[in-house]
């Protein structure tokens, strides 16, 4: 069974190392979403190591992140609903496809119709 970390509406799952991908950013820390209307942010980070933050993508867009020592999932800006997840060094697929964050959907009864919700 894979081990998924979700926080809010970003979802971490646990993978192999990815072939084919191309390194986007090293660093401490990586802002993976940013709230669009409450200007909340989901930060994935490693105090221990300067280079502990490595993201990288593949043709296809999808984010992974690997960590090189123990790691944070914060939740920061509009309050702490989410609360803070520790993260093992391991690899880690961003989202559930082309996207870091879930796919949420609300169903409107009178138009009959369904729409993505961006927070």
């Amino acid at each position: 069974m894979k081990k998924i970390i979700l926080q809010g509406d970003i979802k971490l799952e646990v993978c192999e190392a990815p072939k084919g991908v191309k390194e986007i950013f090293a660093g401490e820390e990586y802002t993976l979403a940013v709230g669009e209307q409450t200007g909340h942010s989901h930060i994935v980070r490693v105090k221990d190591k300067p280079l502990g933050v490595k993201v990288f993508k593949n043709a296809e867009g999808q984010l992974f992140v690997h960590l090189e020592g123990i790691g944070t999932l914060t939740h920061e800006g509009t309050g702490t609903e989410h609360g803070t997840h520790k993260l093992a060094p391991e690899w880690y697929r961003v989202g559930g496809g082309q996207s870091s964050v879930i796919g949420e959907k609300e169903y409107d009864y009178f138009n009959l119709e369904s729409r993505r919700v961006i927070d």
